[in-house]
């Protein structure tokens, strides 16, 4: 008697489940732009997408605050400016600054609470005044908690 299993993908070490998502049409759009663009199919697309934010969680806090901040930084100077942060080299200049705020945010035994502020000088660069507001609105947004404010230089 000849066998008549069915030809196809070999057997997984991490077998798959069939299940359906409902999405709008624009979602599905760019997922399948992302999956095509990656050589890959949706369903690949959407494993890579969800396995990304499930990696994420078992980032260490002060690593998602952070990515959080910069996409916050992003967002506000894009609105601010009506440009990306890549696209002008003022937008880049003072996206780098507000990443620069958030970065000196912790002194070296780790305070959460004590960050830099931009006091601003006379001779400051016009993009570093731009990104370090913007950073530390946002770090004032997100902290409620009293700040010790410090000199940038110190």
């Amino acid at each position: 008697m000849t066998d008549k299993r069915k030809k196809g993908r070999p057997p997984s070490e991490n077998p798959m489940v069939h299940t359906a998502v409902v999405l709008p049409q624009d979602l599905l759009d760019r997922l399948r732009k992302d999956a095509e663009a990656a050589d890959q199919g949706v369903s690949a697309e959407i494993r890579r997408r969800l396995q990304m934010t499930y990696d994420q969680e078992g980032l260490p806090t002060q690593t998602t605050d952070l990515i959080k901040s910069i996409k916050a930084l992003a967002d506000s100077l894009a609105r601010d400016l009506k440009v990306q942060w890549y696209e002008h080299e003022f937008a880049l200049k003072a996206f780098k600054a507000g990443i620069e705020v958030f970065l000196r945010q912790r002194d070296a035994e780790g305070d959460a609470h004590i960050y830099t502020p931009f006091h601003g000088h006379a001779d400051d660069a016009p993009h570093d005044v731009v990104g370090q507001t913007h950073a530390r609105l946002i770090l004032r947004a997100r902290d409620n908690t009293p700040t010790k404010m410090i000199h940038p230089m110190l």
